[in-house]
């Protein structure tokens, strides 16, 4: 498993596509906070663009937006053994079918973290940079960055999980990006399912992203609290959890269960006929037509006459 990793590793590590991604990241949380569409207006009061509450949302933003990143790092290692013809090298070494997908989920992960890495970053660069107006933040404190960064790591568990099973159950790019379009149609139908409070407090539970259950716990928040408190972890935020990671555990468990360690998947039918068709084959045996034997005088002299030609004419 860990040589499968390190490959993973290695493989996405000398990718442009990854520091592109990280780089685009960076740059738009850096531009964010550092101009004033990060400005969240409540009453009279302003949100500080580096306290935690603003920096977790924006967190969540982004791993929403980057939901095709995500597909395109964690659906993709078992799509790219199939199209390089690889997975015939792979399936025939010693590697079992645990160490190969574990190894590939946890490489493409540890990728995606690095990637989401770049906007928790480029908010503290923004901060940081000498163009930033001083006056709209807070003090520095580097667990306003820490605590979102970890906020937001459940909701991309949770995505690269059903992304994963996409790739490596289809085996195509194609249904990967199928699941991004309906992950965004699940969570536009959420949105417009939040008309009161209490659809807002079941549509919480149905939102992949965790953008709900934030809202729903910060909606009553005053200007003080959201400069000075983190986001909440408990209340609809620990339920939406406790219903999308055992979602997401089983999404990697239909992984391994249904994936097939062949190149040429086998279909359970084709087996089950092809022995029902083995039974019948020896269930009416082949009829052999019977041979007739003639040991007569005129036969032994006609064998006599072959032989010797056969002698004549290797002689």
């Amino acid at each position: 498993m860990l040589e499968t990793i390190k490959f993973e590793l290695q493989y996405r590590l000398k990718r442009p596509a990854t520091y592109i991604y990280f780089a685009l990241l960076f740059a738009l949380a850096m531009f964010m906070v550092t101009t004033d569409v990060v400005q969240v207006s409540i009453g009279s009061g302003k949100v500080a663009p580096n306290a935690m509450f603003t920096l977790t949302f924006f967190h969540l933003v982004f791993v929403a937006l980057g939901m095709l990143i995500i597909s395109a790092v964690m659906g993709v290692p078992i799509v790219r053994d199939f199209e390089h013809n690889t997975s015939s090298i792979i399936f025939t070494t010693s590697t079992k079918k645990w160490q190969y997908l574990s190894g590939r989920f946890i490489g493409s992960f540890i990728v995606v973290l690095f990637i989401f890495l770049g906007p928790i970053l480029g908010m503290l660069f923004g901060q940081l940079s000498p163009w930033a107006e001083k006056e709209h933040f807070v003090a520095v404190n580097l667990m306003n960055y820490i605590y979102p960064y970890l906020q937001g790591i459940p909701a991309l568990f949770i995505l690269g999980s059903i992304f994963f099973m996409g790739g490596a159950l289809s085996r195509k790019i194609t249904y990967v990006y199928v699941i991004g379009v309906l992950m965004i149609v699940l969570y536009l139908g959420v949105d417009s399912f939040t008309s009161d409070i209490e659809n807002k407090k079941l549509a919480s539970l149905f939102d992949p992203f965790g953008l709900n259950a934030f809202f729903y716990e910060t909606q009553y928040w005053t200007t003080a609290e959201k400069n000075s408190l983190p986001p909440p972890t408990g209340g609809i935020v620990a339920f939406y959890r406790m219903v999308w990671l055992p979602i997401a555990c089983l999404c990697l468990f239909i992984s391994y269960f249904f994936f097939n360690f062949n190149v040429v998947r086998d279909s359970k039918w084709k087996k089950k006929k092809a022995v029902v068709n083995k039974v019948s084959n020896q269930s009416a045996p082949m009829q052999l037509p019977q041979a007739s034997f003639s040991f007569g005088f005129g036969n032994q002299l006609k064998s006599i006459q072959n032989m010797t030609s056969i002698y004549f004419k290797t002689s």
